[in-house]
């Protein structure tokens, strides 16, 4: 009994490990269990005269503004029926975002496709069947544009749309008001970093020529859109097993996808490290070359006294004293 204890102790303590890591961390199959594959960071030397020096920065910006876009598609007998049904479920949309606060003009349509829609009629022969493609009626596809300032309206917005029966999220849109005056407030903070880097430096007696330098800069910007990952999770379900009380072996399993932020691990400077949502990532990368001074050569100089003695008769004579 006692070795089954320290056996489930033992059990429980392993599926412990990592427990804030997800199970998204549990299907890489690449990662190791220590050191997770990541790069360690080795110092080189470029040559003896030139040193260059790096900074890395990044800021995360929560947006100003946002764009959810949702596709609707209306299949009519008659053009008039498809287009009326579209603009009623429209319609009936706009007027659920009212009550969240969302004006109408923050609402708008595009026109995607309007083509009729074909099928097949059978012509029965005395030894033949020959099918014919007619058009049956006519599909209509509008994209739906819904702006908005405050993201917790997100879910209410989707709730809305699905009571006019358009479930087609496409995607959302981040916005930046003044995305220079975020490239700047990261660039000076990365500039101040580079300045103590330099102090530092100079205190380990490196003299560096600060009036030729090299500098080079690089910036991106990386939106939620761009950083979904696909992941496909560990648990099966199956509706159909639940309501007819029996076991099914093939059961689907279900992919999601999830917001992975750049990491944090190869930069020097983290503006707003801590996010609590989705944000927009502003990278810049600053470096900047410098030549290293040549020590100056010393030259010892080395004087030596020299008497001379003047004779009555006006001569000079050098005299040699050690």
């Amino acid at each position: 009994m006692k070795q089954l204890i320290f056996v489930l102790a033992m059990l429980v303590s392993i599926s412990g490990i990592g427990q804030l890591s997800g199970n998204y961390n549990y299907d890489q199959k690449n990662r190791t269990l220590y050191g997770l594959g990541l790069p360690i960071a080795n110092a080189q030397f470029l040559s003896d005269h030139i040193m260059t020096f790096e900074v890395k920065g990044l800021l995360n910006a929560e947006a100003d503004a946002y764009s959810a876009i949702f596709n609707i598609n209306q299949i009519g007998e008659l053009a008039e029926d498809a287009d009326r049904l579209v603009n009623e479920r429209i319609a009936g949309m706009v007027e659920e975002l009212k009550l969240l606060g969302i004006k109408e003009e923050e609402v708008f349509s595009d026109m995607i496709s309007f083509v009729p829609v074909f099928e097949y009629t059978m012509e029965r022969r005395r030894f033949s069947k020959t099918y014919h493609e007619v058009p049956a009626g006519f599909e209509l596809q509008k994209n739906l544009h819904v702006n908005f300032t405050d993201s917790k309206l997100f879910d209410k917005i989707v709730t809305a749309a699905a009571k006019q029966e358009i479930y087609d999220l496409v995607k959302v849109d981040y916005f930046m008001n003044d995305k220079g005056a975020a490239y700047e407030e990261l660039r000076k903070k990365a500039i101040d970093f580079m300045k103590h880097k330099l102090v530092d430096f100079e205190k380990l007696g490196v003299e560096l020529d600060t009036v030729y330098h090299v500098l080079s800069e690089q910036k991106t910007a990386t939106y939620p859109l761009d950083r979904y990952q696909q992941y496909q999770a560990l648990s099966r379900s199956s509706i159909d097993a639940i309501k007819k009380r029996t076991t099914v072996n093939n059961i689907r399993q279900p992919k999601t996808m999830f917001y992975q932020k750049i990491p944090y691990d190869q930069f020097d400077v983290i503006v707003n490290p801590v996010i609590k949502e989705p944000v927009i990532q502003l990278t810049y990368d600053l470096k900047v070359k410098f030549i290293i001074k040549e020590p100056k050569p010393v030259v010892e100089v080395k004087r030596e006294k020299e008497f001379v003695l003047v004779t009555p008769d006006g001569t000079t004579k050098t005299l040699k004293i050690e």
